[in-house]
C-alpha cells in the first residue's frame, strides 16, 4: 500500500518524465464552470475533458478502473505550462487557504463562515488528489446552495406568516406568533 503522499509524487514524477503537455484545455474547462448553467448550455456540443482522462490511459494503460489514478493538481498544472506553472498553481492555492482562513476570522455571518467551513476541505486536503475541476466545480455547487438558502431566507421574511409577526421588530416574536399559529390552533 503506497501513501497517498508518495502516490502524488510518483503521478507527477511520472507526468514530467514522459513530458506530457495539454494546451490550457483542461483550466479552461474549469474556469467556464464558475458561469452558471454552462454545463448545462454546453451539454451537446461542449464536452468536458478532464485531466485525468487524458493522462490516464497513458500512465497507467493496463488498468481497467477510471477512479481518478492519474489525477493530480501539480501535474496538470506541469501539463499546462511547466514548472512555471506549477509554481503559479502552488501560489494560487496557499492565496485562497489564505483568502478563507482570514474570511473566517473576520467575517462575523454565520452563513458565510459556515460556507467558508464547507468549501475550506475541498481546497485543503481534497486538492491535491484531483484536477483543478473538482474544487472549482464543487465550490460554486456551495455557493449556489448559499445563495439559494439565503433567497429562501428573504423570501421567508417578505412574506410574513401572520398579522400580529407583520409588526414585530424582534425575532423572538415571530418566533412566538409562529409557535402559537402551528401549536396552539
Amino acid at each position: 500500500m503506497i501513501a497517498e503522499q508518495t502516490a502524488i509524487t510518483l503521478d507527477l514524477n511520472e507526468i514530467i518524465k514522459r513530458d506530457f503537455k495539454v494546451s490550457m484545455e483542461s483550466y479552461r474547462y474549469s474556469l467556464a464552470m464558475i458561469i452558471p448553467g454552462i454545463r448545462t448550455i454546453t451539454n451537446g456540443f461542449v464536452q468536458y475533458v478532464s485531466f485525468n482522462e487524458l493522462f490516464q490511459e497513458k500512465l497507467f494503460p493496463n488498468t481497467r478502473n477510471r477512479f481518478g489514478m492519474a489525477s493530480t493538481i501539480l501535474g496538470e498544472a506541469w501539463s499546462n505550462g511547466g514548472y512555471f506553472m506549477v509554481f503559479l498553481m502552488s501560489n494560487f492555492i496557499c492565496a485562497v487557504l489564505t483568502l478563507m482562513e482570514r474570511g473566517v476570522h473576520r467575517i462575523r455571518n454565520p452563513i458565510i463562515t459556515a460556507t467558508i467551513y464547507a468549501i475550506f476541505p475541498l481546497w485543503s486536503f481534497f486538492i491535491y488528489r484531483n484536477s483543478l475541476y473538482y474544487p472549482v466545480l464543487m465550490t460554486c455547487i456551495y455557493i449556489y446552495i448559499f445563495m439559494i438558502g439565503i433567497l429562501c431566507a428573504y423570501i421567508y421574511r417578505a412574506f410574513p406568516v401572520s398579522k400580529s409577526a407583520e409588526g414585530a421588530r424582534s425575532p423572538e416574536k415571530k418566533y412566538r406568533a409562529l409557535y402559537k399559529r402551528v401549536f396552539q390552533s
